[in-house]
């Protein structure tokens, strides 16, 4: 039982560290890091600032991949929902942002 909670302590501050180091890096990062991953899934160039995920082809599949790679490089979970809600690029990328900087106020 020690173990397991001792795990899972460890994980909760690997998440914590590694979602501040994500904030502190800055949008410039997450903005790369997302551009990257949008022009991977959907196949398309990078996108601009005001490029639409549903424009350039998006569908709930490619959301589901595009918050999955995400993810996992910050170590968090984020709502599909997001996606949805903030379609385009730029906006995404500043709401993914508040996501990550609330999930470090709550750590």
């Amino acid at each position: 039982m020690t173990e397991l909670i001792e795990t899972t302590v460890t994980a909760d501050v690997a998440t914590a560290t590694a979602t501040a180091v994500a904030v502190q890096a800055g949008p410039a990062v997450l903005a790369e890091l997302a551009a990257a991953v949008w022009s991977d899934v959907l196949a398309v160039d990078p996108p601009a600032a005001d490029a639409d995920f549903f424009e350039l082809g998006g569908h709930s599949l490619a959301a589901v991949k595009i918050l999955s790679r995400i993810e996992a490089e910050y170590d968090v979970e984020l709502p599909v929902i997001l996606l949805f809600e903030y379609p385009v690029f730029a906006e995404f990328v500043e709401a993914v942002r508040e996501a990550l900087a609330d999930l470090e106020e709550v750590a």
